[in-house]
């Protein structure tokens, strides 16, 4: 349970209350947030291979369900199971729809990003 006056604060000391972020996104995004944030990549870069903060975002928010459970389980084991990795290809398809999809580089990029996240021990 969240202190009622949990905040963060942004550029020009605007406030953001974490609890109502947390009721914005709901139980199951919440739960996912940290193991999404881990496998995006851009917080140092921007973006990567042309999708930014806001398409993950985007992505992030039409995951369904079984894609949350996949990010949420990020950290729990040593070595990630493969069927957390096949629903974190699912994302991958969300986020670059069917029309840009190339299945080489969503293997490959879901399986580079699983190994950094397993590297760092999340």
């Amino acid at each position: 349970m969240l202190p009622k006056s949990t905040t963060l604060l942004r550029k020009n000391n605007e406030r953001i209350s974490i609890k109502e972020s947390y009721r914005r996104l709901g139980c199951k995004r919440a739960e996912a947030l940290i193991g999404w944030y881990a496998f995006k990549g851009t917080d140092n870069t921007g973006s990567f291979a042309g999708k930014g903060v806001l398409s993950h975002f985007k992505a992030f928010m039409q995951a369904d369900d079984e894609i949350l459970d996949a990010f949420a389980a990020f950290g729990q084991t040593q070595d990630i199971p493969s069927h957390i990795i096949d629903k974190i290809q699912w994302y991958m398809r969300v986020l670059y729809g069917t029309g840009d999809l190339n299945e080489s580089f969503v293997k490959s990029y879901t399986l580079s990003c699983v190994q950094y996240c397993t590297a760092m021990n999340m």
